[in-house]
Protein backbone atom coordinates (compact mmCIF):
# COMPACT_ATOMS: atom_id res chain seq x y z
CA UNK A 1 0.00 0.00 0.00
CA UNK A 2 1.17 3.06 -0.62
CA UNK A 3 2.63 5.77 2.06
CA UNK A 4 0.42 8.76 0.87
CA UNK A 5 -3.10 7.27 1.68
CA UNK A 6 -1.69 5.61 4.80
CA UNK A 7 -0.46 8.62 6.05
CA UNK A 8 -3.61 10.53 5.02
CA UNK A 9 -5.69 8.06 6.78
CA UNK A 10 -2.95 7.84 10.05
CA UNK A 11 -3.19 11.78 10.12
CA UNK A 12 -7.58 12.35 9.89
CA UNK A 13 -7.63 9.60 12.55
CA UNK A 14 -5.57 11.63 14.93
CA UNK A 15 -7.39 14.66 14.54
CA UNK A 16 -10.88 13.22 14.83
CA UNK A 17 -9.83 11.12 17.82
CA UNK A 18 -8.74 14.89 19.57
CA UNK A 19 -12.22 15.88 18.30
CA UNK A 20 -13.68 12.91 19.95
CA UNK A 21 -11.52 13.36 23.17
CA UNK A 22 -12.28 17.26 23.32
CA UNK A 23 -15.62 17.02 23.27
CA UNK A 24 -16.19 13.89 25.69
CA UNK A 25 -14.37 15.37 28.35
CA UNK A 26 -15.14 19.31 27.97
CA UNK A 27 -19.10 18.14 27.80
CA UNK A 28 -18.49 16.00 31.18
CA UNK A 29 -16.71 19.10 32.78
CA UNK A 30 -19.70 21.62 31.41
CA UNK A 31 -22.70 18.99 32.38
CA UNK A 32 -21.70 17.96 35.57
CA UNK A 33 -22.51 19.42 38.64
CA UNK A 34 -25.71 17.85 39.54
CA UNK A 35 -26.62 17.82 43.31
CA UNK A 36 -25.40 14.60 45.31
CA UNK A 37 -28.52 11.32 44.81
CA UNK A 38 -28.48 11.58 48.77
CA UNK A 39 -29.01 15.41 48.71
CA UNK A 40 -32.44 17.04 50.09
CA UNK A 41 -35.35 16.56 47.25
CA UNK A 42 -35.58 20.25 47.19
CA UNK A 43 -31.61 20.60 46.38
CA UNK A 44 -32.62 18.76 42.83
CA UNK A 45 -35.52 20.80 42.12
CA UNK A 46 -33.70 23.87 42.52
CA UNK A 47 -31.29 22.81 40.26
CA UNK A 48 -33.34 21.60 38.15
CA UNK A 49 -35.49 25.12 38.06
CA UNK A 50 -32.00 26.99 37.18
CA UNK A 51 -31.86 28.01 33.15
CA UNK A 52 -28.79 28.30 33.72
CA UNK A 53 -27.96 24.56 35.43
CA UNK A 54 -30.33 23.26 32.35
CA UNK A 55 -28.42 25.05 29.74
CA UNK A 56 -24.92 23.38 30.54
CA UNK A 57 -26.86 20.15 30.77
CA UNK A 58 -27.64 20.51 27.42
CA UNK A 59 -24.39 21.54 26.17
CA UNK A 60 -23.02 18.35 27.86
CA UNK A 61 -25.56 16.44 25.97
CA UNK A 62 -24.71 17.73 22.53
CA UNK A 63 -21.38 17.44 23.43
CA UNK A 64 -21.97 13.68 24.03
CA UNK A 65 -23.95 13.41 20.76
CA UNK A 66 -21.41 14.86 18.50
CA UNK A 67 -18.06 13.01 20.79
CA UNK A 68 -20.48 10.03 19.43
CA UNK A 69 -20.59 10.83 15.82
CA UNK A 70 -16.76 11.70 16.16
CA UNK A 71 -16.09 7.68 17.34
CA UNK A 72 -17.91 6.71 14.58
CA UNK A 73 -15.80 8.17 12.12
CA UNK A 74 -12.52 7.13 14.27
CA UNK A 75 -14.02 3.92 13.98
CA UNK A 76 -14.48 4.17 10.28
CA UNK A 77 -11.28 5.79 9.16
CA UNK A 78 -9.46 3.39 11.51
CA UNK A 79 -11.22 0.46 9.82
CA UNK A 80 -9.93 1.56 6.76
CA UNK A 81 -6.33 1.82 7.69
CA UNK A 82 -6.15 -1.74 9.16
CA UNK A 83 -7.84 -3.33 6.21
CA UNK A 84 -5.34 -0.81 4.12
CA UNK A 85 -2.44 -2.18 5.72
CA UNK A 86 -3.37 -5.58 5.51
CA UNK A 87 -5.89 -6.46 3.52
CA UNK A 88 -6.47 -10.11 5.19
CA UNK A 89 -7.61 -8.83 8.17
CA UNK A 90 -10.84 -7.67 6.60
CA UNK A 91 -12.63 -9.33 9.72
CA UNK A 92 -11.00 -7.47 11.83
CA UNK A 93 -11.19 -4.35 10.34
CA UNK A 94 -15.22 -4.49 10.07
CA UNK A 95 -15.07 -5.44 14.13
CA UNK A 96 -13.44 -1.73 14.81
CA UNK A 97 -16.17 -0.46 12.93
CA UNK A 98 -18.78 -2.59 14.38
CA UNK A 99 -18.03 -2.12 18.03
CA UNK A 100 -17.14 1.45 17.55
CA UNK A 101 -20.24 2.24 16.26
CA UNK A 102 -21.91 0.34 19.01
CA UNK A 103 -20.06 2.19 21.78
CA UNK A 104 -20.98 5.44 19.79
CA UNK A 105 -24.57 4.63 20.29
CA UNK A 106 -24.88 3.96 23.87
CA UNK A 107 -22.83 6.95 25.11
CA UNK A 108 -25.70 8.92 22.55
CA UNK A 109 -28.49 7.31 24.39
CA UNK A 110 -27.07 7.41 28.06
CA UNK A 111 -26.44 11.27 27.20
CA UNK A 112 -29.65 12.03 25.79
CA UNK A 113 -31.92 10.10 28.68
CA UNK A 114 -29.47 11.59 30.88
CA UNK A 115 -30.42 14.88 29.71
CA UNK A 116 -33.71 14.65 28.91
CA UNK A 117 -35.65 16.29 31.87
CA UNK A 118 -32.93 18.99 31.04
CA UNK A 119 -33.87 19.03 27.41
CA UNK A 120 -38.05 18.71 28.06
CA UNK A 121 -37.84 22.02 31.06
CA UNK A 122 -35.80 24.01 28.42
CA UNK A 123 -37.61 23.22 25.38
CA UNK A 124 -40.98 22.59 27.11
CA UNK A 125 -41.17 19.33 24.99
CA UNK A 126 -43.52 17.91 27.74
CA UNK A 127 -44.27 19.81 30.91
CA UNK A 128 -43.86 22.97 32.22
CA UNK A 129 -42.99 22.33 35.68
CA UNK A 130 -39.95 20.58 37.45
CA UNK A 131 -40.43 17.25 37.68
CA UNK A 132 -40.38 15.61 41.55
CA UNK A 133 -37.00 14.38 43.05
CA UNK A 134 -37.31 11.16 42.71
CA UNK A 135 -38.14 11.48 38.99
CA UNK A 136 -35.12 13.20 38.25
CA UNK A 137 -32.53 10.75 39.71
CA UNK A 138 -33.98 7.89 38.43
CA UNK A 139 -33.99 9.60 34.92
CA UNK A 140 -29.94 10.34 35.58
CA UNK A 141 -29.39 6.92 37.07
CA UNK A 142 -30.71 5.52 33.97
CA UNK A 143 -28.80 7.53 32.07
CA UNK A 144 -25.44 7.12 34.03
CA UNK A 145 -25.92 3.95 33.39
CA UNK A 146 -26.75 3.54 30.20
CA UNK A 147 -23.11 5.47 28.92
CA UNK A 148 -20.85 4.28 31.53
CA UNK A 149 -21.82 0.32 31.83
CA UNK A 150 -23.60 -0.51 28.31
CA UNK A 151 -20.50 1.93 26.60
CA UNK A 152 -18.07 1.26 29.48
CA UNK A 153 -18.46 -2.19 28.53
CA UNK A 154 -18.66 -1.73 24.24
CA UNK A 155 -15.39 0.52 24.66
CA UNK A 156 -13.60 -2.30 26.11
CA UNK A 157 -15.06 -4.51 22.92
CA UNK A 158 -13.75 -1.39 20.78
CA UNK A 159 -10.62 -0.86 22.57
CA UNK A 160 -9.22 -4.49 22.53
CA UNK A 161 -10.41 -4.76 18.71
CA UNK A 162 -8.37 -2.07 17.85
CA UNK A 163 -5.37 -3.39 19.58
CA UNK A 164 -5.90 -6.84 18.38
CA UNK A 165 -6.45 -5.88 14.51
CA UNK A 166 -3.06 -3.63 14.49
CA UNK A 167 -1.47 -6.32 16.35
CA UNK A 168 1.31 -7.09 14.00
CA UNK A 169 0.71 -4.31 11.28
CA UNK A 170 2.87 -1.04 12.42
CA UNK A 171 0.06 0.89 12.80
CA UNK A 172 0.44 1.38 16.62
CA UNK A 173 3.67 0.68 18.74
CA UNK A 174 4.06 -2.71 20.70
CA UNK A 175 3.62 -1.19 24.04
CA UNK A 176 0.13 0.93 23.14
CA UNK A 177 -0.90 -2.63 21.67
CA UNK A 178 -0.81 -4.17 25.53
CA UNK A 179 -1.83 -0.79 27.55
CA UNK A 180 -5.07 -1.24 25.01
CA UNK A 181 -5.63 -4.90 26.34
CA UNK A 182 -5.03 -3.39 29.88
CA UNK A 183 -7.48 -0.48 29.45
CA UNK A 184 -9.73 -2.73 27.87
CA UNK A 185 -9.68 -5.17 30.86
CA UNK A 186 -10.14 -2.18 33.45
CA UNK A 187 -13.07 -0.73 31.44
CA UNK A 188 -14.84 -3.68 32.12
CA UNK A 189 -15.10 -1.90 35.46
CA UNK A 190 -16.63 1.43 34.01
CA UNK A 191 -19.74 0.90 36.73
CA UNK A 192 -17.52 2.48 39.16
CA UNK A 193 -17.43 5.78 36.74
CA UNK A 194 -13.79 6.15 37.31
CA UNK A 195 -12.63 3.21 34.90
CA UNK A 196 -14.04 4.81 32.26
CA UNK A 197 -12.07 8.17 31.65
CA UNK A 198 -9.72 5.55 30.70
CA UNK A 199 -11.22 5.49 27.73
CA UNK A 200 -10.61 9.36 26.36
CA UNK A 201 -7.09 8.99 27.79
CA UNK A 202 -6.30 6.03 25.67
CA UNK A 203 -8.13 7.64 22.69
CA UNK A 204 -5.71 10.95 23.67
CA UNK A 205 -2.64 8.66 23.20
CA UNK A 206 -3.94 6.77 20.37
CA UNK A 207 -4.72 10.23 18.25
CA UNK A 208 -1.70 12.07 19.48
CA UNK A 209 0.89 8.74 18.13
CA UNK A 210 -1.50 8.16 14.90
CA UNK A 211 -1.31 11.82 13.96
CA UNK A 212 2.45 12.78 14.58
CA UNK A 213 3.47 9.56 12.56
CA UNK A 214 1.10 11.04 9.61
CA UNK A 215 2.66 14.23 9.73
CA UNK A 216 6.18 12.48 9.99
CA UNK A 217 5.43 10.10 6.97
CA UNK A 218 3.86 13.77 5.52
CA UNK A 219 7.28 15.23 5.89
CA UNK A 220 9.53 12.49 4.87
CA UNK A 221 7.54 12.30 1.35
CA UNK A 222 8.13 16.08 1.33
CA UNK A 223 12.02 15.79 1.76
CA UNK A 224 12.53 13.60 -0.78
Amino acid sequence: MADGPVSTLRRDAGIVGLVFVALMVGGFLVSRGTPAYDAPDVEWIEWFDDSGNRARLVIGVLAGVLASLALVWFSVLVSTLVHNRDSSRQTASLLVLASGTVAAVLITVGSLIGGSMALALTFALSFDEVPSAEVLKAVERVGAAIWSIGGGWAAALFVATVSRSVQGTGVLAGWLVTAGFVVAALLLLSFLLIPFALFPLWMLIVSVVLLSQGRARDGTRATN
